[in-house]
């Protein structure tokens, strides 16, 4: 019974006030509670890495994002997502290189959780479908201001977290459709960003 061990005095009242049956019962409701949590935490873990993480790092990158295009202009300010408005809109009046050092931080901090989990695999494929989520709107939005500008520097920094954070080298095969993304990456980038394998 875990919770002798943690709150003696509640051990205590269990073994004084009760008598063996009553005793075996709440050792039998503690160990299938025990079992309950475990598979809770585990079920929740899983869902951290897989769902959570993966959108906290698009959330960080967007504001990140957004407070740099709003530091460059203020004329796009209807293409802003509401959630991010204050961040374009303030962008001028925030230390930029602080809120850089904060971005870097937590994104390295997503990086090593992905990096030490045994959801690596997992989270890598997600990340990588929305770098190839970015690469269709770069190509969509192609010399339309904001959300070109949006979309291009989103695809970029999902490029450097897969490569830096995740330690992976994109490669031709990551992608479904060899051919139209060589032909979307060459109208973004003058140089290969991945390697042919």
């Amino acid at each position: 019974m875990d919770i002798i061990n943690t709150e003696a005095s509640l051990g205590d009242k269990i073994f004084i006030e009760n008598r063996t049956h009553t005793i075996a019962c709440i050792g039998n409701t503690c160990s299938a509670f025990n079992k309950i949590t475990k598979d809770e935490i585990a079920r929740r873990r899983e869902e951290y890495y897989c769902e959570y993480i993966p959108k906290k790092i698009e959330e960080a990158m967007k504001k990140f994002v957004v407070a740099y295009l709003g530091s460059i202009s203020k004329i796009y300010l209807s293409s802003v997502d509401k959630e991010y408005i204050s961040y374009y809109m303030n962008s001028s009046n925030m230390n930029i290189e602080t809120f850089e050092l904060e971005y870097e931080t937590a994104i390295d901090a997503y990086g090593n959780q992905i990096n030490n989990s045994i959801y690596y695999e997992y989270v890598l494929e997600k990340v990588i479908k929305k770098f190839k989520e970015y690469l269709i709107l770069s190509n969509e939005y192609i010399r339309q201001g904001f959300l070109d500008d949006f979309s291009k520097t989103m695809l970029i920094y999902y490029y450097s977290f897969i490569i830096c954070n995740l330690n992976y080298r994109l490669s031709i095969n990551d992608f479904e459709e060899k051919e139209s993304t060589t032909s979307m990456l060459n109208n973004i980038f003058i140089e290969d960003i991945f390697t042919i394998s």
